[in-house]
């Protein structure tokens, strides 16, 4: 990698629209970064972001182009099945309450394609995440050091309620892909230093946390990562540094973390899948009681206690929101995904680099979606709001240019 930093131009931009794409950045940032804070609540970070996103609205300039997408429009209609299959629920009050999670999901979406103002605001946002990718993967591993020997049962130790279970790094693997195009784009710069210590820190502590959703979604994403920005000469380098890094990060936890081998946990446990089939059988009699709105959001631990959610996202949306809902969730994604390949193929520079992070952050949310994630998480539904309003903020921006002479 080349220590050249490109340098972003700014668009002009009138006084009003320069407060409120800057309002917009400081409330999603703030958010973000009250993830690594020991909160036993959200309600603090949602009134900042709450606040934020309000004012934001009211300076915005009168004379702004409304970023209305198809991606928009698409959100809005997974939105209102949402909050239908919710009215029909069994339990309306646990769909609810669950549910809720979506208001600061929705802000962000909204926050980051109608008021970032394009790449620039879009660095700070990857840089955000990658600061707190450093934060939260040193304070994982720092309890991981003192767990003498029950790492798998100390995630909770953080007092963060975002990271519940050791799957839930999979939230570290997403932010992963957002800061590699940082380290591609800034290798010399204190950005780049910073996005390059997220990446290692957070495999580090996926591999000791012996979460294989998140080492494998964090190659996945990754891989990609490299395979959309690194043409010919750099694509096999780029390849060979993350095998590098696995093969660094593999050494380094047999030396450090000796009982904490996912190897050996992946040898001994290789039929776990099988343990998830009960819950995937047990949503798909659930579907079949209820298919066209399903039971609720939500609802899945109404009928199956012992597991809260059917650790596969498609089937659970089945379950709980119909076809309908599983309808509304594949347009959505596709539309996200559309939207990132037009991106890929129209945009040059920042707008390419930034849209190939959300692809690649899309690529590993569907794929982990197959075997873990769940819309209980909130995480879960942050960073897919987050990713497509980047995509819808970097593909408006992109032909709104255009269209300039």
């Amino acid at each position: 990698m080349d220590c050249i930093t490109p340098q972003l131009l700014p668009r002009p931009s009138s006084p009003s629209q320069s407060w409120s794409s800057k309002l917009g950045l400081v409330g999603a940032c703030l958010y973000i970064a009250g993830f690594a804070l020991p909160l036993q609540w959200d309600m603090i970070p949602l009134f900042v972001l709450a606040l934020f996103s309000a004012l934001a609205a009211f300076t915005r300039s009168q004379a702004r182009t409304t970023a209305w997408s198809s991606l928009a429009l698409l959100v809005v209609v997974f939105l209102s099945e949402t909050a239908v299959s919710t009215l029909l629920s069994v339990d309306i009050g646990r769909s609810t309450r669950l549910g809720m999670q979506l208001l600061p999901a929705v802000l962000l979406f909204f926050l980051v394609t109608e008021h970032f103002d394009g790449p620039q605001d879009i660095r700070l946002l990857y840089l955000t995440f990658s600061m707190l990718g450093v934060v939260l993967a040193s304070r994982m591993l720092w309890v991981a050091w003192h767990a003498n020997g029950t790492v798998y049962l100390r995630v909770s130790s953080l007092g963060v309620p975002l990271l519940v279970v050791p799957n839930d790094l999979t939230f570290l693997a997403l932010i992963a892909p957002l800061s590699l195009v940082l380290l591609y784009r800034e290798p010399c710069q204190a950005t780049g230093i910073v996005a390059g210590l997220s990446i290692f820190l957070s495999l580090c502590a996926a591999w000791v946390f012996m979460s294989r959703t998140a080492v494998l979604t964090t190659l996945i994403s990754l891989a990609c990562v490299t395979l959309l920005t690194q043409r010919r000469r750099r694509l096999a380098t780029g390849l060979a540094a993350i095998l590098a890094l696995l093969f660094l990060v593999l050494l380094l936890n047999a030396l450090l973390f000796p009982d904490a081998q996912l190897v050996v946990k992946g040898i001994r446990n290789w039929g776990t899948i099988n343990g998830r089939t009960p819950l995937w059988s047990t949503a798909w009699t659930l579907f079949l009681d209820a298919p066209v709105w399903g039971h609720g959001p939500h609802t899945f631990g109404v009928f199956h206690p012992q597991a809260p959610w059917v650790h596969n996202l498609y089937l659970e949306v089945l379950a709980e929101q119909g076809l309908l809902g599983l309808a509304a969730l594949a347009v959505l994604l596709a539309g996200g995904f559309s939207a990132a390949w037009k991106l890929q193929r129209a945009a040059s520079g920042d707008a390419a680099l930034f849209g190939a992070g959300a692809l690649a952050g899309l690529v590993g949310f569907c794929s982990a979606a197959v075997v873990e994630l769940s819309f209980v998480r909130q995480w879960v539904v942050i960073i897919l709001f987050v990713q497509l309003g980047t995509l819808a903020n970097l593909w408006f921006i992109n032909n709104e240019n255009e269209v300039k002479p």
